[in-house]
């Protein structure tokens, strides 16, 4: 069972009625929020997103964005337009592999750029900036800047998002690689 609801300015479609929906959302038209998907107070859907996973409080999706079953966001994330997560490394059209979803996280602050693919599996650090476009592949820490495909980390970002250093107890030993000193 589905329902929608229409005003002047959103078509939205929820099925089974049962996806848990903060206060003071908003949602663009063309939305699909699924059975289970968790939307949280405050944040705001961009048109046309398909939601399956948990939306924490104040995040901003914007439009174009798949975020199926097994992607949680926590709060205060922001999604640019187009960015797709995915939640199975190897699919099959054939195979039923609705239980080997893999759980993927994007922690408090954290900033996914425009076109973006996020694979299953890996945790997006606080207050992280993916770029543009980037294909993420792997963990990425807190506050680390990372572009590309693979995405490697290029920098670092402060709580506001403009370039910051890396702390004294961190350092690249490799490409797109940081470690902890000692």
């Amino acid at each position: 069972m589905s329902f929608q609801i229409h005003t002047r300015e959103t078509t939205l479609t929820v099925y089974k009625s049962v996806a848990q929906l903060g206060c003071e959302i908003f949602i663009h038209p063309f939305t699909q929020i699924l059975e289970g998907a968790e939307i949280g107070d405050g944040s705001i859907i961009g048109a046309g997103c398909f939601i399956a996973g948990h939306i924490g409080l104040g995040c901003k999706l914007q439009s174009d964005v798949f975020l199926p079953k097994g992607v949680f966001l926590e709060n205060d994330v922001f999604v640019g337009p187009g960015v797709k997560f995915t939640n199975i490394k190897r699919p099959r059209a054939q195979i039923e592999q609705k239980d080997k979803f893999l759980d993927t996280v994007v922690r408090y602050g954290a900033t996914i750029g425009a076109n973006a693919t996020i694979l299953p599996g890996v945790t997006i650090g606080e207050y992280a900036m993916v770029g543009a476009g980037a294909v993420v592949t792997k963990d990425v820490p807190d506050h680390a800047q990372v572009v590309g495909n693979p995405a490697k980390i290029v920098g670092t970002v402060l709580n506001d998002g403009q370039p910051g250093k890396l702390p004294r107890d961190y350092v690249i030993v490799e490409e797109g690689t940081v470690l902890m000193n000692g």
